[in-house]
């Protein structure tokens, strides 16, 4: 696990060098959608989440798609559908009122979702080996 996880950081920060630079490519922006959704739920829960990225929700959920995580993309589209009840049109809620109104369903939907790492860091070290995502050096 301690080797996988290795290899996923290190094609993680290869990606986002290069993206400095160079558009990624689909399965590469897959790649780092889906491993930084994964470190800012970790960090901040669904709700800091949805604040953080509301307006790249498509596309993340999509990545989430492309990776084989259906159950992923399923439960931060609930957490997500959470997110738009609360702000309506404008994104402008504090995300802390978003917590304390939807604290026990969003509870209920992280759950989920931290039940399912062990799954995503799988996915994330087929995808590497599937697309050829490894580090050049």
């Amino acid at each position: 696990m301690k080797e996988q996880s290795h290899n996923i950081e290190k094609s993680f920060c290869a990606l986002v060098e290069k993206a400095k630079t160079t558009p990624l490519s689909r399965p590469e922006q897959t790649f780092v959608d889906v491993y930084h959704a994964l470190g800012f739920i970790q960090c901040e829960g669904l709700h800091g989440f949805f604040g953080l990225i509301d307006d790249d929700f498509t596309r993340i959920g999509n990545s989430f798609k492309a990776a084989a995580l259906l159950d992923c993309s399923r439960i931060v589209a609930q957490a997500h559908d959470l997110w738009k009840t609360h702000c309506g049109e404008s994104h402008s809620q504090e995300i802390d009122a978003f917590r304390t109104t939807y604290d026990i369903e969003l509870t209920q939907i992280e759950e989920q979702f931290y039940d399912q790492e062990s799954n995503i860091m799988t996915s994330l070290e087929n995808f590497i080996k599937i697309h050829s995502l490894n580090d050049p050096d």
